[in-house]
């Protein structure tokens, strides 16, 4: 994966570790949600893009048992993300009409606006791969303690390894509270991205396709994106940010309601004593809890070769331990995918769009 752009290098790691909470191998590429072609006609062009995203945002909003805050509903949130962004060239023919006509100052704040929306991909990236390195700490504990007889010296093998899981997130969280008026990398990003939506929603709206679809997809990555900054946080201090859309389309409409659905979800999550907001993180941080209660009852009995019911209780938690790193493993990975979606074709929409200014 690419490295973080150089503004972001003057921030240590370990800052960013303590502002993140929140899987199989051969998942298939991610595909694109279902979209229709939209009609070359500027009106019935305009109208159906805002449709397609309408639709979209309300499936979202569609939720499973995990809500907003599950893997897998935040790697969809991702592809519909990609898939406006990708819409949107369907008006870049409409480009050189809006520059002619005195608009080429808006496409230069989106030039660079677009810049932080790839830094916050960058963020992003790094905040799955810190998870990738707790589930690291899981999976040894799993290979110490899925096969062999369980005896005391396996047990304490096992032992160390949860001990250093159930750190790992603890310390994340305390060292978050002791720099709360550090801003982290992720937490800088949030904010720049909050910023830059209140600045976008203060321009006049453009009377251009063009510029009317790049509203759009701007308003509704940072909102996607914010979402993701906080589920893979642990913790946050901070509530996700109001939102004003000054659009009057039916995506903005749906947008607004599903904003406050998932900060409604937040809040109700911070309110607990979970150390994730992430639902498949806070699932397998209970598991790893769960087993290193029993492994700590076992040692402590100091009985060996163990009882078979106590053999019993721990392959079992160990079994569940198992299948709660999977799923989020396996999430994972199709987030990360979705992720590296966006920045490559962000990258390559910047690219097109600094050509065809070049060219006026």
């Amino acid at each position: 994966s690419s490295p973080p752009p150089p503004s972001l290098h003057n921030m240590s790691f370990p800052s960013l570790l303590t502002s993140l909470g929140s899987a199989l191998h051969a998942f298939f590429s991610p595909q694109l949600p279902s979209s229709s072609p939209i009609p070359t006609s500027k009106s019935d062009g305009m109208h159906a893009f805002e449709a397609e995203l309408a639709a979209q945002i309300e499936q979202l909003k569609a939720v499973n048992d995990t809500g907003y805050l599950g893997v897998s509903w935040l790697s969809e949130a991702m592809g519909v993300v990609l898939s406006t962004h990708s819409n949107v060239g369907a008006f870049v023919t409409d480009l050189h009409g809006a520059v002619a006509q005195g608009y080429n100052k808006w496409l230069d704040k989106y030039l660079d606006e677009s810049v932080t929306v790839l830094d916050f991909c960058n963020i992003l990236r790094i905040a799955v791969s810190d998870i990738r390195s707790y589930q690291s700490f899981v999976d040894l504990a799993l290979q110490s303690l899925e096969h062999g007889r369980m005896q005391e010296a396996q047990l304490v093998r096992g032992r160390n390894a949860l001990l250093k899981c159930s750190q790992a997130l603890k310390r994340r969280d305390e060292n978050l509270s002791l720099q709360c008026q550090k801003r982290s990398k992720l937490g800088t990003c949030s904010s720049i991205v909050r910023f830059m939506g209140e600045k976008l929603n203060l321009l006049p709206v453009s009377k251009q396709n063009f510029f009317n679809a790049i509203h759009a997809a701007q308003i509704t990555t940072m909102v996607i994106c914010e979402v993701l900054s906080a589920a893979l946080s642990v913790k946050p201090r901070l509530s996700l940010s109001r939102l004003y859309v000054a659009a009057k389309s039916p995506w903005a409409f749906s947008l607004s309601n599903l904003h406050q659905s998932v900060k409604d979800q937040v809040n109700r999550k911070k309110a607990k004593s979970s150390y994730a907001l992430l639902e498949e993180l806070e699932k397998e941080d209970l598991g790893v809890r769960v087993l290193k209660e029993l492994v700590d009852k076992a040692l402590l009995a100091n009985t060996f070769p163990l009882s078979y019911a106590q053999t019993k209780d721990i392959r079992k938690a160990v079994k569940v331990l198992r299948s709660y790193w999977e799923e989020l493993y396996g999430g994972l990975t199709k987030l990360e995918q979705n992720i590296n979606e966006v920045f490559g074709f962000l990258i390559s929409n910047r690219m097109v769009l600094l050509s065809t200014y070049t060219h006026f």
